[in-house]
């Protein structure tokens, strides 16, 4: 078992340490752009979904296998883990209903500013990650608090991956937007 979960702490870290490689080569040369995603994507879009699919699937096994190896071993840990939980599926499945499906893959032509985007420019990263702390809670696993944080990391990174395009993409619009919406959670 101990060699599983190495392996599992070490998968997510490699894919998390490779997106954010790839994130940042995208953030540095528009012609590497990761999003938005093309019509034909590419190798690099290909591979940062890989990267952050891994991570994601990865973690949840991790959790389980690492049950129990942090400090807060109290059972408010429950109580509080199901609360992040569930705010952070519904706050991203609300992101994603008011972007639409299509959108969250750059296939539409229009600035959203309702629903979820009232409140957050970013609110399916704020849920994804709400939800993976919540997790690493429940199951008080420091290695999936460990992996938990270089994913926050990543989901900050990935906002200023995206704005640029937004910027040019909507201009003036988006930049109104930017200065009424916080980044990731506020009051508009």
């Amino acid at each position: 078992m101990v060699r599983m979960v190495l392996f599992l702490f070490i998968t997510i870290l490699i894919s998390e340490l490779l997106l954010a490689g790839v994130l940042i080569l995208s953030f540095l040369n528009s012609d590497m752009r990761v999003w938005p995603p093309s019509q034909n994507p590419g190798l690099l879009q290909f591979l940062a979904l890989a990267f952050n699919h891994t991570a994601k699937v990865c973690t949840i096994p991790l959790g389980i296998l690492d049950w129990n190896s942090c400090i807060m071993n109290h059972w408010l840990r429950f109580v509080f883990g199901a609360l992040f939980i569930a705010t952070g599926i519904l706050f991203a499945l609300w992101g994603t209903r008011s972007l639409g499906t299509q959108m969250s893959w750059g296939k539409e032509d229009r600035l959203i500013t309702s629903g979820a985007y009232r409140y957050s420019r970013n609110p399916q990263y704020v849920g994804w990650g709400t939800f993976f702390i919540g997790y690493a809670l429940v199951c008080n696993s420091l290695l999936t608090f460990i992996t938990t944080a270089v994913g926050l990391m990543l989901y900050f990174t990935a906002s200023f991956v995206e704005e640029p395009w937004l910027s040019e993409r909507y201009g003036s619009q988006y930049e109104k937007y930017k200065s009424q919406v916080p980044r990731f959670i506020g009051l508009p």
